[in-house]
């Protein structure tokens, strides 16, 4: 609306009738996404210098859209929608400082998740931009039934609660039932329904209120009401907003400036283009931008996760007994290495269960999972191998939020201990009995492409058995070792495609399945170890 701002939001739309049909670019390289139907210039109004009403232009900042998605990005979902920010010049003229990041539409839904963008359903608020209302009506009903086992097929639970959270701790005021959140999901095979956050930009204003935010799909009463959705609510607020988890105070800090940096000079610009709008003398980052900053990190986020969790318990979202703590020998430590001679201990009220194979102590209505082993506070926990200690307390009937944390019995991996042995790429093509082996896979394959041959090797060289969780390839392919322990001389394989690699290299085991390609032409190639590259 240019006659409310005249500094226009824009996207690039990419259609075969254009040229190329999609995008090809590395545009987040955080992400394992590279291709692109929409990239979208968002402008921002909202608590921005270009506002009508003073006390939001006070706010300006440029961030808190973004802010948001990050959030979720942060809080555990790959979809939530990257983006960064840009000055923007249109044939050589200035339009100022905007967000560019991705679309949450049905493309986006099934690069990140799988399904067929042409089936699958997405809306913008009230709109429906991809597909039709017929699985979203069938979530709708299947809510109302109140059925937990249904209700998690057709709607994805923990980012509904996550996107509740982020929004309440916004103390968002602008989510409405017809805009301002996006959605996307459903389709003939009605998969399930994810929100995303679009357009948060009235938020992260008033530390102390925290009202129930709008419920875009028109569901919280159904679930409010559902004793399994309360519980999985208090899991995710025990996950988020304790031990470093994604809503506390230094977390939500940040955030806030991991886009403020690179702002910092670039918002000068920004203020010489939009700054007079309505103001003379205009609006700049020595005066009400840096006073924003500072009055979010000084007395916002430093309370404003306390404030919102007290809500939630007080309101029956938090169980009334805590979640049992960690501690290696009489020391706080919430995951990580255990050091020579230390042993883990885990305290908590009531009866503790906790399990080492990943699933949960309770089981789905309440009963105690046979896997799980009953322990008293205080009492050591005997861990046969590194890996995820899950945990949850129990007094009566009533069970504490879920913890869950990983520990490892080596030490995690550094640059000096790893060595990238082998990169095998331009690959000879396969043979005639490859050719033959791969066409009697239970799916055959043609292996025309000989790419799918590529693999690439580490070795450890030191004299100690290491860890590689955490450890990366993000340049030239995408690979993240999990729990995976390499012994001291040992070697780990990562491949392109794991039935090739086994026709052309029988019996060696293969470590994981990268995405991308190695280039034929050469490229670089980078091994994130303990935070150094090698």
């Amino acid at each position: 609306n240019t006659g409310k701002s005249p500094k226009h939001s824009l996207s690039f739309r990419f259609r075969a009738e254009y040229g190329a049909g999609k995008l090809r670019e590395n545009l987040f390289p955080d992400g394992p996404v590279s291709e692109f139907n929409v990239i979208v210039l968002r402008a921002g109004y909202n608590n921005s210098w270009i506002h009508s009403n003073s006390g939001q232009r006070r706010r300006g900042s440029m961030i808190r859209d973004q802010w948001a998605r990050e959030a979720m990005l942060d809080m555990g979902h790959p979809d939530a929608g990257r983006g960064f920010m840009v000055h923007l010049f249109i044939n050589g003229l200035y339009w100022g400082v905007h967000n560019l990041c991705e679309r949450q539409d049905a493309a986006h839904y099934a690069a990140y998740n799988g399904g067929d963008e042409d089936t699958l359903d997405a809306r913008n608020g009230s709109d429906f931009i991809d597909g039709n209302s017929n699985a979203w009506n069938t979530m709708k009903s299947v809510v109302a039934a109140r059925n937990w086992t249904r209700i998690q097929q057709v709607l994805d639970v923990d980012t509904y609660i996550d996107y509740q959270i982020v929004n309440r701790y916004g103390g968002n005021g602008d989510l409405k039932s017809n805009g301002n959140w996006r959605a996307a999901g459903g389709g003939p095979r009605r998969i399930a329904w994810k929100l995303y956050s679009w357009d948060g930009e009235r938020i992260l204003e008033g530390q102390t209120s925290t009202p129930q935010p709008l419920d875009p799909m028109g569901v919280r009463s159904y679930l409010d009401s559902m004793s399994e959705y309360k519980l999985r609510f208090g899991d995710r607020l025990q996950k988020h907003f304790f031990n470093g988890g994604a809503m506390t105070p230094d977390a939500c800090m940040a955030r806030w400036m991991k886009f403020a940096t690179p702002l910092d000079r670039a918002i000068i610009a920004e203020s010489a283009r939009w700054g007079d709008h309505r103001r003379n003398p205009e609006y700049t980052r020595n005066g009400e931008w840096l006073t924003e900053r500072n009055r979010l990190n000084n007395s916002y986020f430093p309370v404003r996760s306390n404030n919102v969790l007290a809500r939630y318990e007080s309101q029956g979202f938090y169980p009334s007994i805590d979640a049992p703590t960690f501690r290696i020998g009489n020391s706080p430590q919430h995951g990580g290495v255990i050091a020579s001679g230390g042993f883990l201990r885990i305290l908590g009220t009531g009866t503790i269960y906790y399990t080492l194979d990943g699933s949960d102590p309770r089981l789905q209505g309440g009963a105690i999972n046979p896997s799980a082993t009953a322990i008293t506070s205080g009492a050591t926990v005997s861990l046969p191998a590194s890996g995820l200690v899950r945990v949850r307390a129990r007094s009566g009937s009533v069970w504490s939020a879920l913890d869950e944390a990983t520990f490892y019995l080596e030490p995690l991996a550094t640059p000096g201990d790893l060595h990238v042995e082998e990169v095998n790429y331009h690959p000879a093509p396969a043979s005639a009995l490859e050719k033959v082996a791969a066409a009697a896979l239970p799916t055959p394959k043609l292996l025309t492409n000989a790419d799918l041959f590529e693999f690439i090797e580490i070795c450890n060289f030191s004299a100690d058995a290491v860890n590689l969780d955490g450890v990366k390839f993000d340049a030239g392919i995408d690979f993240t070792f999990g729990n995976t322990v390499l012994g001291p001389g040992a070697c780990a394989v990562v491949v392109k495609d794991p039935e090739a690699f086994a026709i052309r290299y029988p019996g060696v085991p293969i470590a994981g399945t990268f995405t991308g390609n190695l280039d034929n032409d050469g490229e670089n190639i980078a091994l994130i170890v303990g935070g150094g590259d090698i």
